[in-house]
């Protein structure tokens, strides 16, 4: 087994007028485990805009797009009941 540090950061950007409003967000995910070569880092995108369009019309927009990679241990495909097991296995 090894330390498996975690780093998690993230950042937003808001701001608009009394007709439009917007919001873009981000995060970032690294985290190693606890086994050697496994691990997992995740990216997070999301951006909402409101906008009044006229006193009873609002036009609302949200996106989320979001990428995952997971490291694993070599051999591990689920049968042997993952990274942990496989290691204590081996």
């Amino acid at each position: 087994y090894q330390v498996a540090p975690i780093q998690n950061h993230g950042l937003t950007f808001s701001g608009g007028t009394d007709r439009l409003q917007y919001s873009v967000s981000g995060n970032y995910l690294n985290q190693q485990g606890i086994v050697p070569k496994s691990g997992i880092q995740k990216g997070t995108l999301r951006a909402n805009i409101n906008h009044k369009v006229l006193k009873n019309l609002d036009f609302s927009l949200s996106s989320i797009f979001s990428r995952q990679s997971q490291d694993r241990t070599s051999g591990e495909n689920g049968t042997r009941g993952g990274g942990v097991l496989s290691a204590i296995l081996i």
